[in-house]
């Protein structure tokens, strides 16, 4: 029993050479079946015959298994996760994930910067319009220039429209942004003022 002990060291070197020597057992079988030379079947034989002797031994060993660094380094003991005894080097903080969820979605500073370019845009737009519809109203082209205006805010309300459903699908892959919610919840505002002002134009034109 002493040679099936798994922590004695001649069970341990007598593995080593049963590896060894079971190896080169093996592959000459299987050199002997390749090649087609005389006795091949009886080589094939050993061989996987070796092969399962070596099977049958290996389920003896002791699995193997890490040593506890952190007895030796105790500052280690404080880098594993109590549930999965992952390192906490290997997690990533929130905003290492916000990072890579904006990698994902090809959203950059750049796309960011435009937004509020756009939505600044927007609001001068629409204070230009107030003022249009003002001068407007003391001139004999008002039903002309009212069409005019309605179909350009047709158009700015087809563009925000998009826009904010763009914004909003890529809210979606980065909901921890608070700035992607911040400037879709202004888009949303722009775009709830600019609909009602088409509406009440249509209305003043209708009559």
């Amino acid at each position: 029993m002493a040679l099936l002990n798994p922590n004695s060291k001649k069970f341990k070197n007598g593995m080593a050479k049963l590896y060894g020597f079971g190896a080169a057992i093996v592959i000459l079988g299987a050199l002997f079946k390749l090649m087609d030379w005389p006795g091949a079947g009886a080589m094939l034989t050993i061989g996987l015959s070796t092969e399962a002797i070596i099977f049958f031994f290996s389920a003896f060993e002791k699995p193997h298994e890490d040593p506890d660094w952190s007895l030796v380094y105790p500052e280690l003991a404080y880098m594993k996760d109590p549930d999965d005894g992952t390192s906490s080097s290997s997690k990533k903080t929130p905003v290492q994930e916000l990072d890579n969820m904006l990698d994902k979605a090809n959203v950059d500073q750049a796309l960011i910067t435009r937004l509020g370019d756009n939505l600044r845009s927007f609001n001068e737009t629409v204070e230009g319009v107030n003022k249009s519809m003002d001068a407007v109203s003391a001139t004999g082209d008002y039903s002309d220039q009212m069409r005019e205006a309605a179909r350009k805010l047709a158009e700015m309300n087809t563009y925000y429209d998009l826009q904010l459903k763009t914004m909003q699908n890529m809210g979606n892959s980065v909901s921890d942004s608070e700035k992607f919610q911040v400037e879709i919840s202004k888009l949303g505002t722009n775009l709830e003022a600019l609909n009602k002002m088409y509406a009440n134009m249509l209305s003043a034109m209708n009559k």
